[in-house]
């Protein structure tokens, strides 16, 4: 059975040149990971300081096996909260294309 994970990193300030190198690669393993279903939220604060990503997993170690596929994992520590539920909108997301 899988659960959710609320995963919270702080982000390193100033932002390493490598860090930002490394954001392009990130956005294409976070899309990857948000269409397999194994990201449910990547949410970014504003002033680039935290980032809060909630991740479907069996376990907190597995959270951590998923939280590798990010190019930036070297550079975030996380904080892993198991969470009771998580509840969501699809008032943010594309609408489903049907091919009817």
């Amino acid at each position: 059975m899988k659960y959710p994970f609320m995963v919270e990193f702080n982000l390193p300030r100033p932002l390493p040149k490598d860090f930002l190198d490394l954001i392009p690669a990130n956005r294409v393993a976070t899309n990857r990971l948000l269409n397999k279903g194994k990201f449910q939220s990547y949410t970014l604060a504003e002033d680039r300081s935290k980032l809060w990503i909630v991740v479907v997993a069996k376990s907190e170690l597995d959270v951590l096996n998923i939280l590798t596929e990010l190019p930036l994992s070297e550079y975030m520590f996380p904080t892993i909260i198991p969470l009771a539920f998580h509840n969501t909108t699809s008032a943010w997301k594309m609408p489903v294309m049907s091919m009817n």
